[in-house]
């Protein structure tokens, strides 16, 4: 498990926060849950904000129309999945003080 966050390309995909039971198998092999589709992949931490409980996916921006009913109807399917949420992209702010 790598302790170093993962860099997000909203550009090129769409990220999901999954939240798991805390007695939930995935924590202990995260990537198991990529597997439930094939546009799914495990980005990792398996922690996010030191929440044990907290996977990040991605899909493929280009495939997400396509797929995501499936996809996020298939992760709130298990049984020891909680909570998905989509990722919006950050959104960047306008420096002030240049108006002056």
């Amino acid at each position: 498990m790598s302790l170093v966050p993962p860099q997000f390309d909203f550009i090129s995909n769409v990220y999901l926060t999954v939240y798991v039971h805390h007695s939930s198998s995935y924590i202990a092999d995260p990537q198991s849950i990529a597997t439930i589709h094939p546009a799914l992949a495990h980005v990792g931490p398996a922690t996010v904000g030191g929440m044990k409980n907290v996977l990040v996916l991605s899909v493929p921006k280009m495939e997400w129309s396509r797929v995501s009913g499936d996809v996020l109807a298939l992760l709130r399917a298990q049984a020891d999945v909680e909570k998905v949420d989509v990722l919006d992209a950050p959104k960047t702010r306008a420096k002030r003080g240049g108006e002056l």
